[in-house]
């Protein structure tokens, strides 16, 4: 089961229903077996070809007009389906009668991005009623496997694949559980009831590994019984200890979720259809994809769990040891002749380092809002004059290693403008500007442009040499992160410049 989870071909071919995959300009993507079937060709063989060579407009008995372009009201239906009767050219020229549904199939955008045609021979039992249920399962299980996908938790993941098993099934009872651990007692469930259950919905229970559900974990294969396939099979013995309060069921169907390499992690359980029929081989079809959805969102729900807790732990190492770095240099610092300012300038900048490391902390480092970077940069000197520090810019969110050496470089500018510039008076001010921009006129790629301007603080003289701030600015900027950086002392005040690549 698991070579098919990334392959929507594998599922196609569980229906008995002809499908064709088209792109937006109608042409063929993918054929599911019972296409293949239908039509005498492979897939492979229709790849690339318009449909309408071989599905034409008509009813029976009509002329085939090949390459006709009113097969569809549009290209493919962009925000609607279509419906109706059509003519289908076998490989060996024989043309049969068809019934057809085209509906959108869609993206992660929720963009339609090619249509999925249905087809049915007409004369079998088939009914429209059939095609349109066989049609909005399709689309519901879509639907469903982008909430599935998108799911940020383990609960909000096992409810979404709970209520789409129930609703695109329709069973009174689903149940989607996962396993903690490799006993069946540490399994999490989610269990959901109609009206008919009402006095079951506050059922809970752990199973205790006895029960016929361990054929799932022992075969990791969908099993589909009645209800009376169910009662003679060898592995039933009823509810067990559960028995007085268990729900009862009409028949059974279920599919296992497995890791990638084929251990159990939980299983999805259904009961009892709302429409008084047994289960069938297409809604095992519909819970095997499910299945087979919610293994993969179950392991990257995991894998972002251990990252979040191995960045946790990273984090709390690296702010013990800033902590201590700095604890560690005030204890030898003050018991030297070095000057205090010296002293105070060093401490800082481990300040500022730890503060920037903090900003990606709670951004899990996955980047940060400029915005806040800056904020977070100049707020030891922002304090008591936030009307004297202006900013002004739109929304850009950068990596986290241009989070660390923004912080750095703009802690140095504004630690010069309190010792010598803009803030080292009463009146004086620092503008804070950037802007993205494209570095020529066909390229596609961005870079921040962020100025840093002083006025009214004292007449700025150019100093004798460069120190580590200014070195830190124009070199460290361009061989960290690619860019260009430079500072310049006008008389009515400094000002930084930087052009900055964005990852």
């Amino acid at each position: 089961m698991r070579e098919s989870e990334n392959n929507p071909r594998n599922l196609l071919d569980l229906l008995s229903a002809a499908i064709f995959l088209v792109d937006r300009n109608q042409n063929c993507v993918d054929i599911n077996a019972a296409a293949e079937t239908l039509t005498g060709y492979s897939s492979r063989e229709l790849q690339g070809r318009p449909l309408r060579e071989i599905l034409l407009p008509g009813r029976h008995g009509d002329l085939p007009q090949p390459h006709d372009e009113s097969f569809f009201e549009h290209p493919y239906p962009i925000d609607h389906e279509s419906k109706g009767e059509a003519v289908l050219l076998h490989k060996n020229g024989t043309p049969l009668s068809v019934a057809f549904r085209a509906c959108p199939f869609q993206d992660r955008s929720r963009t339609a991005s090619g249509t999925m045609v249905e087809v049915h021979a007409l004369g079998s039992d088939e009914t429209q009623a059939t095609l349109r249920k066989r049609s909005e399962r399709l689309q519901a299980l879509a639907g469903a496997s982008l909430a599935i996908t998108a799911a940020a938790s383990l609960e909000e993941l096992l409810t979404s694949v709970t209520k789409a098993a129930q609703e695109i099934v329709g069973a009174h009872q689903a149940t989607v559980g996962f396993l903690r651990t490799n006993s069946w007692s540490s399994l999490i469930a989610v269990n959901l009831m109609s009206d008919k259950y009402e006095k079951w919905k506050d059922f809970e229970a752990s199973p205790h590994g006895s029960g016929i559900y361990t054929m799932i974990g022992e075969t990791n294969k969908p099993i589909r019984m009645t209800q009376a396939e169910l009662e003679a099979h060898p592995r039933w013995r009823g509810f067990g200890q559960y028995a007085d309060a268990h729900p009862p069921m009409r028949g059974w169907l279920a599919a296992p979720l497995v890791w990638k390499d084929d251990r159990i992690l939980g299983l999805i359980q259904l009961s009892d259809k709302m429409d008084g029929s047994e289960f069938d081989a297409e809604d095992e079809a519909i819970i095997v994809q499910l299945s087979q959805l919610a293994s993969v969102a179950i392991e990257r729900v995991q894998a972002e769990e251990r990252q979040r807790l191995l960045i946790n732990e990273l984090n709390h190492r690296v702010k013990n040891t800033l902590a201590t770095v700095q604890s560690i240099a005030a204890h030898t610092l003050r018991n030297t002749n070095i000057p205090r300012s010296v002293h105070e300038t060093f401490l800082g900048r481990l300040i500022s380092l730890a503060q920037s490391h903090n900003v990606l902390t709670r951004e899990n480092w996955e980047g940060a809002e400029l915005t806040y970077v800056i904020e977070e940069a100049v707020k030891a000197y922002r304090g008591g004059l936030p009307e004297r520090i202006h900013m002004r810019g739109p929304k850009v969110r950068v990596s986290p290693r241009m989070v660390l050496s923004l912080s750095m470089a703009l802690y140095e500018l504004a630690t010069n403008a309190a010792k010598y510039g803009a803030l080292s008076n009463d009146n004086g001010e620092v503008d804070i500007v950037w802007d993205l921009q494209s570095p020529s006129p066909d390229s596609e790629e961005q870079q921040l442009v962020l100025s840093w301007r002083e006025r009214g603080g004292p007449t700025v003289k150019p100093p004798t040499h460069k120190g580590f701030g200014s070195r830190l600015i124009e070199r460290g900027l361009g061989a960290e992160l690619g860019g260009k950086a430079w500072v310049s002392y006008a008389p009515g005040g400094a000002s930084c410049e930087m052009v900055l690549p964005i990852e």
